[in-house]
């Protein structure tokens, strides 16, 4: 498939992802049964900071199939499953004994790329726009190590890269700076609407000690309860496409609002099939399973 370009500058050259990283190996831990490890899937990567938060620690025996590929230091791990999702790490710790899920394609530099820049470079939409036309499968999306690799990248000099990447490293400090102070904010004002709702509405021991308990009324009075179809329509991963009418799970609900990043979708065809768990705009959504409490209300965008 012919590739256009753009011009480099002098000195630089346009290479493949195959030609700056050498060959890793695949492990199993199922042949260490009583030895821990690390075991890096999709769900340890934060894909909002590209970075490994999470990792879990496995014995050998538990470990599932898809823990197989080895990783270290500095390599670059690209998740190949739904890979507009972005879930893509540089590693930056040394871990005991880790081992990465087959989801991920491991990316590890030879002498002609830093990882730092690889890692830079991999996260970018001209990435995501060259492996585009490999992404396969309608309803599980997902490109081949191979195919990935064939993805062009612009090498130049390494004390080029290096300045780059310094560049790079002082943006994203700041960034990061800049994502602590929001987060104070948003937990003050997680307090404060906290305290006005307390001053709104009464809690339990207000309530017992109430004397007159005239105008309170239960939720059934006031609103009508619909939970989700739990029955053989409910679907699974495989009735998941691309686009179509997103499918809301307690991982969504987040801070009173519906985090929009990561929902699945389902084909209208399949929509109609359920019985119940239809959800509008307006719409307050209670989880009742795994999460307890969590909620959120429905808003623009999720008219389903």
């Amino acid at each position: 498939m012919e590739q256009v370009l753009y011009s480099l500058p002098d000195g630089w050259e346009w290479q493949e992802l195959a030609d700056v990283v050498v060959k890793t190996e695949n492990l199993n831990p199922l042949k260490h049964a009583e030895q821990l490890w690390t075991y890096i899937d999709i769900s340890s990567v934060d894909r909002d900071r590209f970075a490994v938060t999470d990792p879990k620690e496995i014995l050998g025996k538990d470990a599932p199939s898809r823990a197989k590929k080895h990783v270290q230091l500095n390599d670059v791990i690209f998740a190949t499953t739904r890979p507009n999702l972005k879930n893509i790490a540089l590693i930056r710790e040394e871990y005991s004994s880790p081992v990465a899920s087959t989801g991920f394609c491991v990316l590890r530099a030879n002498k002609k790329v830093l990882p730092v820049y690889l890692f830079y470079f991999v996260t970018t939409d001209f990435v995501q726009a060259q492996i585009e036309p490999y992404v396969g499968g309608a309803s599980y999306p997902a490109i081949t190590d191979g195919n990935l690799k064939k993805a062009p990248i612009p090498i130049p000099s390494i004390e080029e890269q290096k300045r780059i990447v310094e560049k790079l490293d002082a943006l994203l400090t700041r960034i990061d700076t800049a994502i602590e102070h929001l987060q104070e904010s948003v937990t003050l004002a997680d307090a404060l609407y906290a305290s006005e709702l307390n001053k709104v509405f009464p809690s339990d021991a207000d309530i017992e000690s109430l004397s007159d308990k005239a105008g309170w009324v239960s939720l059934s009075d006031i609103c009508t309860f619909e939970n989700g179809d739990r029955g053989k329509n409910y679907p699974s991963k495989s009735a998941f496409v691309a686009e179509g009418i997103p499918v809301v799970s307690a991982g969504n609900l987040g801070a009173r609002y519906i985090d929009h990043k990561g929902l699945n979708y389902i084909k209208p065809e399949r929509y109609d099939l359920l019985r119940s768990g239809r959800i509008k705009i307006g719409d307050i959504l209670f989880c009742l399973r795994g999460s307890l409490g969590k909620v959120a209300i429905s808003g623009s965008g999720l008219n389903l």
